[in-house]
Formats: structure tokens, C-alpha cells, sequence
């Protein structure tokens, strides 16, 4: 059984790379690009790429119909990483920008990564309630630390410079749960902006929930629970998260 299923994994992995090679016409891809044979690009939206882009093994793009992706020079998707783009939608991600391994990302409408920006491994971004999404907007410089949670059923704006650690939840829609009162988390789904401004630092665990916005400057110390907005140059830690003082 473990032979077959290698010896199916192999030539699976085989006409990936055959379809690679015969649709790749299809796509603009800069010079100098390197995309790995087991990796694949499918469907019928555009790509255009800049220069010297990696993209490395196992990892794939799925493109629906009138989508758009755009990647700048020095870009790089790494491994086992998947990214699905909606039908119409757009992800425009800036020079030496990346995403890497092993992270899952459903672009729904309107993306924008800045230059320099990064998203780490094992993240999870989409819209987690189903007919409803938001854009994603990350400034230039900014990084999304290792196996975040990211909830783009709202808005989401982040600023330049802006370090979220690892394991970061961050939900933008919650139920009215007087809508279901059997299956409360059944209730109508009631979606809020977030916004975290420039120069922002968030550390390990911190949950970020609805309509909140970081201030410029601000620190959320690890573990915490922001349930309301944050002033700017201040520090706030706890559950619910607190000011602390003033930076």
C-alpha cells in the first residue's frame, strides 16, 4: 500500500510538472524566476511576476477566474505553501516580499503586501465566515510571525515597520448571538475593521478581537487580549489588555 501510494504521489507530481511547463505561456514570470518542478500554478487567472521570484517545493497557486496576481522583484513563496485567489480578486505583494513555508492564505478580494513585508510559517489568512470578506491591506517592512491566525472577513489595515509575533490571533467578525439562542455561534455574523498603525510591536499569543485599532508606536505585551483600542506610544498588557504606561 505505502508503494502504490508513493508510486502515485511520483507521477502525480510528474503531470504537475508537465502542466507547468505546457500552461506556463499563460503567465508572465520575470527573468531569472525559479519555480520548482513539484510546485504548480493552476487555473484561469493571471500572474505576472518580476525578477528573480522563487517560488520553492510542494507549494501551488490556484487562480479562479478574473483573478490577478502580481509579485515584484526578489519575491519568494516557500514551501508547502498554498495561495487561492477568488474569483475577481487581487494580491499585488511588493519587492522582496515573501511568504513562507507551509502557510495557507484564500485571497477574497483585495490585497496589498508592502515592500519588504512577510508573512511566517504555518499561518492561516482567509475570511472565516463563509460570503464574507475584507481586504488586507501590510505596509512596507512589516511581519506576521509563525502560525498566526488572520480573520479577513473585515478589513484589516496594517502600517509600516509593525512586528506581530508568533501564534497572533486575529478575528474581525464575531454572531449576534440573540439571532440563534440554541447555536449562538450560529447568529448573524457582525464584521469590524482592524486597524494597527505604524511601528506597532505585538508579542507571542496576543489576540486581537474586532473594531480594535494599535496606535503608532504602541506595544502589546505577550499574552494578551485587546478587546478595545490602544493609544499610541503606550504600553498595554493583560486579559482584557490594560495600559501600563506611556512609552
Amino acid at each position: 500500500m505505502l508503494f502504490a501510494k508513493k508510486v502515485f504521489n511520483f507521477f502525480s507530481n510528474l503531470i504537475r510538472g508537465f502542466y507547468w511547463i505546457l500552461y506556463s505561456w499563460k503567465y508572465d514570470i520575470g527573468q531569472r524566476a525559479s519555480v520548482d518542478w513539484s510546485s504548480r500554478i493552476e487555473g484561469r487567472g493571471n500572474v505576472v511576476s518580476g525578477s528573480d521570484f522563487r517560488m520553492e517545493g510542494n507549494s501551488k497557486l490556484i487562480l479562479a477566474k478574473g483573478s490577478n496576481l502580481t509579485v515584484g522583484d526578489y519575491c519568494y513563496i516557500g514551501k508547502n505553501t498554498s495561495i487561492v485567489l477568488s474569483e475577481n480578486s487581487e494580491f499585488t505583494i511588493a519587492n522582496r516580499s515573501g511568504i513562507e513555508s507551509s502557510s495557507f492564505i484564500i485571497v477574497h478580494s483585495k490585497w496589498e503586501f508592502g515592500e519588504g513585508s512577510s508573512i511566517a510559517s504555518f499561518c492561516q489568512i482567509f475570511s472565516r465566515e463563509h460570503g464574507i470578506s475584507g481586504k488586507f491591506i501590510v505596509g512596507n517592512g512589516s511581519r506576521v510571525g509563525d502560525y498566526s491566525i488572520i480573520d479577513v472577513s473585515g478589513d484589516i489595515y496594517i502600517g509600516n515597520n509593525v512586528a506581530i509575533g508568533p501564534r497572533a490571533t486575529i478575528y474581525t467578525h464575531d454572531h449576534d448571538y440573540r439571532n440563534s439562542r440554541a447555536i449562538p455561534w450560529k447568529g448573524k455574523a457582525l464584521t469590524k475593521a482592524i486597524s494597527i498603525e505604524d511601528g506597532v510591536w505585538i508579542g507571542s499569543n496576543v489576540t486581537i478581537l474586532p473594531g480594535v485599532t494599535i496606535g503608532k508606536g504602541a506595544i502589546v505585551a505577550a499574552g494578551s487580549v485587546v478587546n478595545k483600542s490602544i493609544e499610541p506610544f503606550s504600553l498595554y498588557g493583560g486579559i482584557p489588555a490594560k495600559k501600563i504606561k506611556e512609552l
